[in-house]
């Protein structure tokens, strides 16, 4: 097998076109994630793959050698061609699929792609997971005598459109608000003007063509857009909204054109969903803000803390039976009933109804909103350069004895009017350092304390 290990990542597969993921690389992932889901017993003879992919210029090679490396270990694969992730784990719920690849490289740049791996249930195949598939790839077994499988289109968007109608009830938006849509050349470009067909909104565009090159502001929506605050003020538009290159994370403008934090949009969401399902679990993961386990409480629900990434979250809240699950990143994950199975899934477009249901309910602007639901202060990541997480967590650890520290991920340490996590990057050698207090001036302070403290350790 010749194929970069290091491709193969903590949650997905992922690397730099041609360079470390190319076409044959495609193709012998195609075969060898068969004959892995085959010994581990997670597809039979006549069950079928769902293949997408994203827009990025190298996604329909990619697309296409993963496939054929499917169908020649013999199985049948349905492809969705350009989708968003959450429309491919809406279709592979829907259909009930064995396993599915989502070709993409998420919010990277346009030189990256790579694979997003599903088993039945839409369940993430990720970490030890994903390091066994890789064990696999070294050992290939030679073909079997088995007919090629065969390859038919799909197409989920009217079932996708008829459940977002229910879900979200979208007859019961009829406020007319101003919208700026930027779905950033990426997929969410392929179901956006579907979307906002459904409600009375004035929306404008940008970033509406799709392209590969990600020109307008690049796939990461998390980024402040300029352009887009720009264009809230000169329409007097009530929001905008913002999706990243695959269409799984979203983030939000208020009026005043300012970008919101991915944790002030879960509690925009939280304050939605609690009033319509009192006493809920929301889980969020542990550098979000103290706002929003407070918020939880405050509305009834009962929060539970996970650790940083979109499978940990996944995995505490199916575990706890939640209704939904927050990243601080952008993913917001909803407890989702298909015919077969219970999943926890991405929708952006649910959590824009939720938003926009919030909003006309609430009446007040969303910068008015957010600001009454944020009760601490919080900066921005801090990012040092090292792989001697383990000696600065111990020093820190005793400068810091008489805080309520703990290691679900990385060091937290927690003296109730402010709080700090320091963790290792799963795929880099970097520690991020993350400080919040209840007042500007004492986080001010405190991240300069710790900064001097880590410093001198990581060289």
């Amino acid at each position: 097998m010749n194929i970069d290990p290091s491709i193969f990542k903590a949650y997905d597969i992922r690397g730099i076109y041609p360079e470390q993921l190319d076409e044959q690389a495609a193709y012998l992932i195609g075969r060898g994630l068969v004959q892995y889901f085959k010994e581990n017993n997670l597809i039979s003879p006549g069950q079928k793959f769902l293949v997408a992919r994203d827009t990025r210029n190298s996604s329909p090679v990619l697309a296409a050698k993963l496939i054929e490396g499917i169908t020649d270990e013999g199985l049948d694969v349905d492809d969705l061609g350009v989708a968003s992730t959450d429309v491919f784990l809406f279709a592979a719920g829907f259909g009930n699929y064995y396993g599915g690849v989502m070709v993409t490289a998420s919010h990277n740049p346009p030189e990256y792609n790579g694979f997003k791996v599903i088993s039945r249930g839409v369940e993430f195949v990720f970490d030890k997971q994903l390091q066994e598939l890789k064990e696999t790839m070294k050992n290939l077994t030679a073909f079997a005598n088995h007919q090629k499988g065969q390859v038919a289109q799909a197409e989920v968007t009217q079932e996708f459109l008829e459940w977002l109608k229910q879900k979200g009830r979208m007859e019961k938006l009829t406020k007319k608000f101003k919208i700026i849509a930027d779905p950033g050349n990426g997929t969410a470009a392929e179901f956006i003007q579907e979307f906002f067909k459904m409600i009375p909104v004035v929306v404008a565009y940008i970033n509406l063509e799709e392209n590969g090159d990600f020109p307008g502001r690049g796939p990461n929506s998390a980024k402040n857009n300029p352009v887009m605050s720009e264009k809230i003020i000169e329409m007097g538009a009530d929001l905008g909204v913002a999706w990243d290159g695959d269409g799984d994370r979203v983030a939000f403008y208020d009026e005043k054109g300012q970008l919101l934090a991915g944790d002030v949009t879960a509690m925009l969401i939280v304050s939605q969903v609690l009033k319509e399902n009192p006493g809920s679990t929301i889980v969020y993961d542990l550098i979000s803000s103290k706002s929003l386990p407070g918020l939880i409480e405050k509305l009834g629900g009962k929060p539970i803390k996970s650790r940083v990434g979109r499978a940990f979250i996944n995995r505490v809240t199916q575990e706890n039976d939640g209704l939904l699950g927050t990243e601080l990143s952008g993913h917001y994950l909803y407890r989702t009933d298909f015919e077969q199975f219970r999943s926890y899934i991405e929708n952006t477009w649910y959590t824009l109804s939720n938003v926009l249901h919030l909003l006309q309910d609430d009446g007040r602007p969303l910068s008015v909103i957010a600001e009454s639901l944020t009760k601490y202060h919080k900066g921005d990541v801090v990012i040092f350069h090292t792989d001697k997480s383990v000696r600065i967590f111990d020093e820190l650890k005793l400068k810091y004895p008489d805080g309520n520290q703990d290691m679900l991920d990385g060091l937290t340490v927690d003296y109730g009017n402010w709080w700090f996590n320091l963790r290792p990057s799963n795929t880099e050698p970097i520690i991020k350092l993350v400080v919040e207090a209840e007042s500007q001036e004492l986080l001010d302070q405190k991240t300069a304390e710790l900064k001097s403290a880590i410093t001198p350790l990581v060289s």
